[in-house]
């Protein structure tokens, strides 16, 4: 074994052909920090010039969680400097930036890449996890792309996978910001083989670096370990969420009246309406769209988030005052007019094309 860096955020290391790394932040649920992006970075460009290498894991230590997504406080500290006119918006973003680049990084890595989702896997952790090659799910791993519960949108190059889950899944999650399991993630197509002990994982990936069909290899090494079947509720999701109308939307679910459509309407009224407006049309524009196409829009989205107050309220809700009492504006989906949407994919001559990491 050759491990760096072992107090670090991010662990490194090769075992046999296999190179692993590990987050390594279990006190915040493995939350990214810039650091951890760069690290990420640094050592998959490192390994892509090493012959040894011929694969990549990624993992997380602590249990709880592979992980829930960005560092939201130092987000929402750099970001409200910005808006007080402290800093340049320039500054938040910059993790946005590097994060991005990340899951572009990860998304065309010419070596397979395998993820083990074990646990909370939210928002930036299945920006990492979603775009590898083999993605595990097991008995702990809680997925969800919940970014409108703070205000946000559902970003890091995620709606290319979401565009891919059946019965029109991937809209309900990325509008809803609900939780789903691990055998739902495999049903609907955001995992690809459910695996009940994640610990065994590491080994028996390293056993199958050189096969010649890595994804098969992995399968059969880990018992086949696809769940199947189709995902709970999927013919009211189907259709429920059969456009991209928000009004139309609701009600259908009104209409459908089940306990399921009466508990995602709940969700829905309690997401930002920004959020909700903005991301039915990101869904819309995003169908059919290559993954570069979409992360290259995910930036444009998120410089214009980034000047806009509904997203730090959402943080100060959830996270610094955890009060769950957000203070939308405006506070309805029907007072949202089409220019306020269209702001949002408006260009800014900053793209991440313009962004380099080496």
């Amino acid at each position: 074994m050759n491990q760096d860096f072992p107090e670090d955020e991010v662990l490194v290391e090769i075992r046999g052909g296999l190179g692993v790394i590990t987050l390594n932040r279990p006190d915040v649920l493995n939350a990214l920090s810039l650091d951890m992006i760069r690290s990420i970075a640094a050592a998959l460009h490192r390994w892509e010039g090493d012959d040894s290498v011929r694969a990549v894991l990624f993992q997380a230590a602590g249990g709880r969680a592979f992980c829930a997504g960005g560092d939201v406080r130092s987000f929402y500290n750099a970001g409200m400097d910005c808006r007080r006119g402290r800093v340049s918006p320039r500054v938040p973003v910059v993790f946005f930036a590097e994060e991005y680049s990340l899951n572009k990084q990860i998304f065309h890595y010419p070596k397979p890449s395998v993820a083990v989702m074990d646990g909370i896997t939210m928002g930036g952790g299945y920006g990492i996890a979603g775009h590898c090659d083999v993605r595990i799910a097991g008995p702990k791993s809680v997925l969800a792309m919940p970014e409108v519960r703070i205000g946000f949108f559902p970003d890091v190059g995620s709606l290319y996978q979401l565009h891919r889950c059946g019965h029109h899944y991937g809209r309900y999650l990325a509008l809803s910001g609900q939780d789903i399991d691990g055998e739902t993630a495999v049903s609907v197509g955001l995992a690809d083989l459910y695996v009940e002990d994640s610990g065994a994982v590491v080994e028996a990936v390293a056993g199958v670096v050189g096969a010649e069909d890595f994804k098969a290899a992995v399968a059969a090494v880990l018992g086949g370990g696809a769940a199947c079947g189709v995902p709970e509720h999927a013919d009211v999701v189907e259709a429920v969420f059969c456009d991209f109308d928000m009004g139309a939307i609701i009600e259908r679910l009104e209409r459908e009246g089940s306990g399921f459509a009466k508990s995602t309407l709940e969700a829905l009224r309690s997401r930002s309406p920004v959020s909700l407006a903005v991301t039915a049309r990101r869904l819309q524009e995003t169908q059919g769209q290559d993954f570069d196409d979409v992360i290259a829009g995910d930036f444009v989205l998120v410089q214009h988030f980034i000047r806009q107050g509904d997203m730090y309220e959402g943080i100060r809700a959830q996270i610094i005052d955890k009060d769950k009492n957000p203070e939308w504006s405006p506070k309805r989906l029907e007072d949202i007019r089409e220019e306020d949407v269209n702001l949002y994919f408006t260009p800014t001559g900053y793209d991440l094309k313009d962004v380099r990491i080496f």
